[in-house]
């Protein structure tokens, strides 16, 4: 019994820090899409644009091919 509200716990914390990232990921991506908006970017210089931002806030893995 012990084991099983162990592993109950771990999986707790694993998906408390996967919501923690997953919001964090959508606070700079909405930080990124504003600011593209505002500049008018589009095309490959929206996507550069989306990339850079992805890589400085080091979030590269969510970066998209040109």
């Amino acid at each position: 019994m012990g084991n099983t509200l162990s592993s109950l716990a771990d999986i707790e914390n694993r998906l408390s820090s996967i919501s923690q990232d997953m919001k964090r990921e959508h606070q700079v991506y909405t930080q990124e899409r504003n600011e593209r908006l505002r500049l008018g970017l589009t095309g490959d210089d929206a996507v550069r644009h989306y990339n850079e931002w992805m890589e400085r806030e080091g979030m590269g893995h969510l970066k998209a091919e040109l």
